[in-house]
């Protein structure tokens, strides 16, 4: 039997990252120099898979990030909606490749561009509850990775709990004196 792989990404794997049986794969993503000539009579394939394709995948996360090849390059899967995260496919105009679907256009253009890692710390304390640390004074404001508002608070010790925090990608938002912070966070 032949085995079938859609909306994949490979990276980082060996030269044969499907194995040398018989592989179908549709709609999927692997790094430039990788052997799949025995893939590429499949549909919709690409390979310029790297590292700038997902948000960080250095430090292992695999989301994909603003101008990632992989966006609105699949095709659609009901079985793989929601995606890994739980954010319902398509964000976009098309599926994306991989497990993560890139989150709701608007939000994400307008709150990547002021990510600073580190302002921010969120540690989980427990399977619903972060801590969120955060400059004192600031305006903390949690969304769903596709924008809806889930907390809304005034940081007046620099850190606090938050309880009820269901598994999920979420973007954190602190403004303090004019500043603003945003950090993605996944749970």
């Amino acid at each position: 039997p032949t085995t079938t792989f859609t909306n994949c990404l490979a990276y980082e794997c060996t030269a044969q990252p499907l194995g040398a049986q018989a592989i179908t794969a549709n709609y999927c993503g692997f790094e430039a120099g990788t052997d799949i000539a025995a893939y590429l009579g499949a549909t919709g394939n690409i390979q310029t898979v790297d590292a700038t394709t997902f948000y960080n995948a250095a430090a292992n996360d695999y989301s994909l990030k603003a101008g990632s090849v992989a966006v609105d390059a699949g095709t659609v899967i009901t079985e793989c909606n929601p995606d890994i995260a739980g954010n319902a496919r398509p964000a976009g105009p098309s599926f994306d490749m991989g497990a993560y679907e890139f989150p709701n256009y608007n939000v994400w253009t307008k709150v990547e561009k002021t990510i600073i890692k580190d302002v921010i710390k969120v540690n989980r304390v427990s399977a619903n509850t972060i801590a969120v640390f955060a400059p004192k004074g600031s305006d903390i404001k949690i969304y769903t990775i596709l924008g809806s508002a889930v907390y809304s608070a005034k940081s007046t010790s620099g850190s606090f709990e938050v309880n009820a925090m269901p598994h999920g990608v979420y973007l954190i938002e602190s403004t303090v004196a004019g500043s603003r912070t945003v950090k993605k966070i996944s749970l």
